[in-house]
């Protein structure tokens, strides 16, 4: 047994700490006070004024959702106005906060819950013989689930988050020219609502089968470097969807360029205890990740906390890339495995669910090179995804071993390949792949020509 220390007395707290602690709480308030001044008349109006009109409910509205928007800027306000004061924080401070849930709570929350209900409609899509499957411009397939999970996790977003912007994979083009396809996916989302009924006040509903035009045509956002802009992915993996295979719902919340929140929905995947199928894994920047299994009460369930496995030598795991040989270059991969040490098959496996499987811990690292340097990899297919394994202890970054850039827009044109790893080996397989990156691809181009 370890001997007791004897007990010291209680030090005073610095004065430097209390002076920093009431300059941050002026801070706070200072924040509150610019950001909800312009938004107190129409509060004023909504509450004592036209208490029982129409006018009043929407006012009401408006005025609510954008206070709490401006509200929660208030915090990295404060953080910000310390920071230029070159003031510091106590670490106690910082891991209360996270302690508490912290900033982002609420838009993890709603994401969760907007992936569930979408996975409810794209199970059932996978489950039935007609899929509505529709080839893009790009050869791409899209199908009834794509659109009809958009049309739900926008209408979600709409309802909790109506000033934020959004970017998403489909548009409505194709529905609009043909109203049997359109029919088809309303009977898809009329069919989720119906069987996942509950949490209208933060999803809300889709009214019809314009409605629903609308909502999937929300997505049309271009800067993804400004604001508040989600990112939604509504069936990553489409021909492994069509194929039954793997595929993920991907959402992710960036803040001025930075992944703050992601959310993925893997229906396929092996779940949390046996005979279970289905998970979702969320992520706040700071606050690690989380797994739930994907059916049931979101709300109830106790989230577990997930990290990679911490290998510290890289010939020790086992690689996974994806099935379709024309979206990763599976030759190129193999000689990285084999310039690694690593004997063991690589696992193939459609979408983000590759990034789910080694934040799980169900694989170590994940290969993505291009078939093409003029292919840019969309920012919807790795936003979600690269944040659930950076807060699983994971390193995401591209072949030539720059991080992801995602305030260019939709796309990672700064950026050629993906690869992820556990930190502890993150060196070692940086090298290996700018290595093999070099000779086949030759060096990385400067930033401004990408």
């Amino acid at each position: 047994m370890c001997a007791k220390r004897p007990r010291t007395p209680p030090t005073s707290t610095p004065i430097n700490t209390n002076i920093n602690a009431v300059l941050f709480s002026l801070a706070v308030c200072l924040g509150i006070l610019f950001t909800i001044a312009p938004y107190l008349a129409p509060c004023f109006v909504d509450f004592l004024l036209l208490p029982t009109t129409t006018t009043t409910l929407l006012l009401h509205r408006a005025s609510v959702s954008v206070c709490s928007y401006r509200v929660a800027s208030a915090i990295p306000f404060a953080r910000r106005f310390c920071s230029n004061s070159k003031l510091q924080f106590s670490s106690r401070a910082g891991s209360r906060t996270m302690a508490s849930g912290g900033a982002y709570a609420r838009e993890r929350r709603v994401a969760e819950l907007a992936v569930q209900r979408a996975a409810v409609l794209t199970r059932a899509v996978y489950s039935s013989r007609v899929k509505g499957t529709v080839t893009k411009s790009d050869a791409s397939p899209v199908t009834i689930a794509d659109f009809g999970a958009q049309a739900l996790v926008f209408s979600a977003l709409d309802k909790s988050f109506p000033s934020d912007n959004i970017i998403g994979e489909e548009d409505s083009a194709d529905l609009r020219e043909n109203n049997d396809l359109s029919s088809l996916v309303w009977d898809a989302v009329s069919t989720a609502l119906s069987a996942s009924p509950g949490h209208e006040s933060d999803l809300g509903s889709v009214t019809g089968q314009g409605q629903m035009l609308e909502f999937i045509d929300k997505g049309g956002h271009t800067d993804s470097a400004t604001g508040r802009v989600w990112a939604l992915d509504p069936v990553d993996g489409t021909k492994g969807f069509l194929r039954g295979g793997q595929y993920a719902i991907a959402l992710a919340l960036l803040v001025d360029g930075v992944v703050q929140v992601g959310v993925l929905g893997c229906p396929n995947l092996p779940g949390l205890n046996e005979g279970e199928e289905g998970v979702l894994l969320s992520a706040i920047r700071g606050q690690g990740t989380v797994v739930k299994p994907l059916s049931g009460d979101l709300d109830a369930a106790e989230p577990r906390k997930t990290t990679m496995n911490a290998i510290t030598v890289a010939s020790e795991g086992g690689f996974c890339e994806g099935v379709e040989s024309g979206h990763s270059a599976h030759d190129v991969q193999a000689r990285i495995a084999g310039k690694l040490g690593i004997t063991k098959a690589p696992v193939q496996l459609d979408s983000q669910a590759k990034y789910a499987s080694i934040a799980l811990g169900r694989g170590e690292i994940y290969l993505r090179l291009p078939t093409k340097m003029t292919y840019e990899e969309k920012i919807w297919d790795h936003a979600a995804g690269s944040l659930v394994v950076g807060e699983a202890g994971g390193v995401v970054a591209d072949m030539y071993g720059r991080p992801l850039d995602f305030t260019v827009g939709r796309t990672l044109r700064e950026n050629k390949g993906v690869i992820a790893m556990p930190r502890q080996i993150a060196e070692e397989v940086k090298k290996a792949v700018l290595d093999v990156a070099v000779e086949h691809y030759g060096p990385p181009p400067p930033k401004s020509s990408l």
